[in-house]
């Protein structure tokens, strides 16, 4: 397969890395929109080459999804093993961020791809002094987050006509849906103030091997090379942290000018990592749509352990035999998604053969913790069954 240099570094070592003609949308939703992705071997990151009618489809999505809700209880939670019933996601990064940094009383904030502003609202609480801006594409937005508090504003549209500089600039979850991140990037690094801060999330892909399934991400970052592209854009990474949220990285990075890069002595050693990491990413997405296209095929009842994006993927895959989904979230118990009901695992009364929607760790971790659950038939990635697909292999 002919393709382009890499966009992130122009580099011409770039290899296909897998195609899928079924993709999701960030807020989860199925889409039948192709995708083909490509691996850099010099920057070590994923990209999509984009058609015209990709980009009709990505400003699609992004005017009709809705990644959480506007209140604060219905947005993602995280922390489970901290609290039983979970942290909303804003409040946990910034319990994070402000253990780990000196925050004035007052300051500016900009936060990018701000969406209906939750993180906005947890950081007024604790910062109620500060001047707040929320930028995002969408005009929908602006109601909500200028309500926050009577310092804050909503900008929309172009992102150089939001004026002057700021002690804090958050942009989560965000870059990767930049087509020109090194851009957006160089942006942030003029507007941030001489002793400012950048706060940066977005999902780790080397812990993720399904995240180039989502369609309106151009770019996923391994750590390395998210790491270049701050540095190429002359930002300094004071802080870096894979814990704060399993499977995402969470930087804090300064302007270089004022925090001298540093390069850790075994970066190289992490760079060889990813790249092992990455092939074996892609040989376990590589079998793993070939055998749930064969046990489609065989029309095997099965149900999805999982109802993110991953499960929804794979459960429009087999949809002709799915019976229901599962999930541990009571939150989601009896839910219709994709015309099936979401079940609790206890609630599960006949065989059924299972597919784990979760990366190999964390679905052998699931299936030791319930295997007194005898009627379930875990089945984990890259989801090899016997030839008469009656048990796992």
């Amino acid at each position: 397969m002919t393709i382009s240099s890499c966009p992130l570094c122009q580099s011409a070592d770039t290899r296909h890395f897998f195609n899928s003609n079924i993709s999701v949308a960030s807020d989860a939703t199925v889409m039948e929109y192709p995708i083909t992705n490509f691996f850099c071997e010099s920057c070590y990151n994923i990209f999509k080459i984009r058609s015209p009618q990709d980009k009709k489809n990505i400003k699609k999505i992004y005017n009709t999804y809705v990644l959480h809700s506007i209140e604060s209880h219905q947005e993602t939670r995280v922390a489970y093993d901290i609290d039983k019933e979970g942290i909303e996601k804003s409040k946990h990064l910034l319990t994070h961020l402000f253990n780990k940094i000196d925050v004035p009383r007052q300051g500016r904030a900009l936060d990018i791809g701000c969406h209906f502003g939750s993180l906005l609202r947890f950081f007024f609480k604790a910062m109620p002094l500060w001047e707040l801006h929320g930028y995002d594409i969408s005009e929908r937005f602006r109601t909500v987050v200028e309500s926050i508090a009577p310092a804050t504003s909503y900008h929309c549209g172009n992102l150089s006509d939001v004026k002057g500089s700021f002690d804090l600039i958050f942009l989560t979850h965000v870059l990767e849906h930049i087509d020109e991140p090194g851009a957006l990037l160089s942006f942030i690094e003029k507007r941030l103030k001489p002793d400012g801060l950048l706060f940066l999330q977005c999902n780790n892909l080397e812990k993720n091997p399904y995240l180039p399934l989502l369609f309106e991400q151009h770019f996923n970052f391994s750590l390395p090379g998210l790491v270049k592209l701050l540095e190429d854009s002359r930002l300094s990474v004071y802080d870096l942290k894979l814990d704060w949220i399993p499977k995402e990285i969470s930087v804090i990075a300064r302007k270089a000018d004022n925090c001298p890069i540093r390069r850790d002595p075994g970066f190289d050693l992490i760079k060889d990592r990813t790249l092992e990491t990455m092939k074996t990413n892609q040989s376990l997405f590589t079998k793993s749509l070939t055998n749930l296209e064969l046990i489609n095929a065989k029309k095997v009842p099965v149900a999805v352990f999982g109802t993110a994006y991953v499960g929804r993927w794979m459960a429009h895959i087999l949809k002709a035999n799915l019976r229901f989904f599962l999930d541990e979230n009571k939150k989601l118990h009896k839910k219709i998604i994709q015309k099936v009901p979401v079940l609790l695992p206890e609630e599960v009364t006949e065989e059924i053969i299972v597919i784990l929607a979760i990366p190999p760790q964390p679905a052998e971790k699931i299936m030791k913790r319930l295997a007194h659950m005898t009627k379930i038939k875990f089945l984990p990635p890259p989801y090899t069954m016997t030839p008469d697909c009656r048990e796992p292999a």
